[in-house]
């Protein structure tokens, strides 16, 4: 059986429950040859689907049961005689019936939640109303025939309803003019129960511009936010009760609160609203997440009879008030089997959700439509394939698979990384020249530095880590960067004999630029060279090389004095720097 969806709604912001009841108005009296009257027409489906039309009849007779066997529906032209869909054709005094297109049971399952066991549900003889659907570009009139073949009602629909909101009738027990007709209030209509747009004793609920807020854009989080919400009374009587205001943001826009979502404010107070009267609030909040949401309003009256008009909604663009995430890495040139990709940082302490960020380059982007989570100070790598866990030391979990992720080009492009707000955090306009001739080897592209632009080529440099890239870890090149070319040498003196004991020294280097090429050569005390170790390398910012005592030619170099020799040339910024260290050679074969 079909079960009523907006019986039991359940909502509460302390213990995320209330029971909304919704109460059924009585029914007029109408005269006998009126007792079946149409009361709703959903001729416009949400989507392309015309499975989900629906025509609703209703039995305003207190004391009759209408069969509704033989009867058929018309528009002058084509014909649908109504069959039984399982419960019969018996129509109860004051029940609704719907008469579902035919081809819905087969192929729709969109009414199953929302019209309720107290409904009749029947169907038609073939798979489409009339000649091939109602139609949706030009009103019709449509004709109700009992099995004698005398007409019960007639009306004629206006067109122009915003998809899947029904045409329904105003005031049952008056004519089908169409000043008594209006477009529900309700998404899906209210096949099965009282229609959204009949007036009730007790209505109140949001209408038309029910909800502003201010600053309508460029919203960063922990920033003041003014929600004005219009509370009218729809209903015959006027309103004076108690009822509680919730307001949250609907992660999933499905506009019902769900444990993900984010309660901003809730309240509870007194109102008392005149017949078609308005009661204005005014709500200040500050948002402690970013992202797009729809910010959303909800009444809770057990008194009000009618719970379709509680809510509204509106979407909401809350971005961070600093910027916090960084493109850290970027691997444009692949070896086979690797699949291009960008690594972001958290450079935060707090934990940034993803959804509604987006990558991009200059011809496609791709927004992140998950809940993806960036712990505080960590690295994330996005690419379109899985090649990349096979290639370096990376846990899965900082692996994010984005199928349509843009194609990088080789020579030139700029990577994008843009906001919830569409507006971009970061971009990297970069050419193949940043990997400053390292491009043989299919090194990924690394960030220095977060405090320098990504903008600046000052920033990037190719990485030099030993696989050519640092994919969801430090990047090879990222240092804190000295003042000056320092360099150190343990031990000190060494003594090259072969014994195993102190038969090398380690020189470590550190430059006041990641991303220099180094020539580091040894000298005697008379001023020749003896041996290269560097000559123009590409190290990046702290190094360590190995002096074994030898010379160019393998032999071991007497004991004496040597003068280490250290050139730092920087192509990028134009910066040379020379440092000399002595070096002592001991006890040697």
């Amino acid at each position: 059986m079909m079960k009523k969806k907006f019986d039991n709604f359940i909502f509460n912001p302390f213990g995320f429950f209330v029971l909304f009841i919704v109460l059924q108005a009585p029914f007029f009296t109408i005269p006998i040859n009126a007792q079946v009257v149409f009361n709703e027409i959903m001729f416009d489906a949400l989507g392309a689907d015309y499975h989900d039309e629906f025509i609703e009849l209703v039995n305003t007779s207190s004391r009759d049961t209408i069969d509704l066997s033989g009867w058929r529906i018309s528009d002058s032209l084509y014909d649908d005689i109504i069959s039984d869909a399982g419960s019969g054709f018996k129509l109860a005094p004051h029940q609704y019936a719907v008469i579902l297109d035919g081809s819905y049971f087969a192929n729709s399952t969109t009414y199953n939640e929302i019209i309720p066991d107290s409904a009749l549900i029947v169907t038609i003889a073939d798979n489409a109303f009339l000649k091939s659907g109602l139609s949706n570009s030009s009103p019709k009139t449509l004709f109700l025939y009992d099995a004698a073949n005398i007409l019960k009602q007639k009306y004629r629909y206006s067109i122009g309803n915003t998809p899947g909101y029904s045409d329904e009738k105003i005031i049952l027990n008056e004519d089908n003019s169409a000043s008594n007709w209006g477009n529900s209030a309700v998404l899906k209509g209210t096949p099965g129960f009282y229609n959204s747009i009949s007036p009730l004793a007790l209505d109140i609920g949001f209408g038309v511009n029910a909800i502003e807020y201010h600053p309508t854009t460029n919203i960063k989080r922990g920033q003041d936010i003014k929600t004005t919400l219009r509370i009218k009374n729809f209903g015959s009587s006027a309103y004076s009760d108690s009822l509680q205001i919730v307001l949250f943001l609907d992660r999933d826009a499905d506009s019902l609160f769900n444990n993900d979502d984010i309660i901003v404010y809730t309240d509870r107070r007194w109102v008392s609203i005149p017949v078609d009267g308005k009661e204005t609030v005014e709500i200040i909040w500050q948002a402690a997440v970013c992202g797009r949401f729809l910010l959303m309003a909800q009444i809770v009256s057990p008194t009000d009879q009618r719970q379709v008009n509680n809510s509204v909604g509106s979407k909401i663009v809350i971005v961070e008030n600093e910027s916090i995430l960084k493109i850290s890495e970027i691997k444009f040139l692949t070896i086979e089997g690797e699949a291009e990709w960008v690594e972001l940082y958290n450079e935060s302490e707090r934990r940034i959700p993803l959804k509604d960020w987006a990558l991009a380059d200059d011809k496609d982007t791709v927004w992140i439509d998950s809940l993806i989570y960036m712990n505080p100070e960590q690295y994330k790598v996005f690419t379109a394939g899985k090649g990349i866990a096979s290639l370096y030391d990376i846990e899965d979990s900082l692996i994010c698979i984005i199928s349509d992720l843009p194609v990088l080009n080789n020579d030139a492009d700029v990577v994008y990384l843009i906001n919830p707000a569409k507006g971009w955090e970061e971009q990297v306009p970069y050419t193949i020249d940043w990997l400053e001739g390292e491009e043989w080897r299919n090194p990924s592209l690394e960030r220095i530095s977060f405090s320098v632009d990504s903008r600046y080529v000052s920033s990037w440099g190719p990485s030099s880590d030993k696989k050519n890239a640092t994919p969801g870890e430090k990047n090879s090149l990222y240092q804190p960067l000295n003042s000056s070319l320092t360099t150190s040498i343990t031990p000190n003196p060494f003594s090259p004999d072969g014994d195993g004991f102190e038969d090398r020294c380690v020189i470590s280097v550190e430059a006041p630029s990641a991303t220099a090429r180094v020539e580091l050569k040894i000298f005697d005390i008379l001023g020749r060279k003896v041996r290269t170790l560097e000559d123009a390398t590409f190290l990046g910012s702290r190094f360590e090389t190995i002096w074994n005592g030898r010379d160019d030619n393998g032999s071991i170099v007497r004991m004496g004095i040597y003068i280490l020799y250290i050139r730092l040339i920087d192509d990028k910024n134009g910066i040379l720097q020379e440092i000399k260290e002595s070096v002592v050679v001991a006890g040697n074969l």
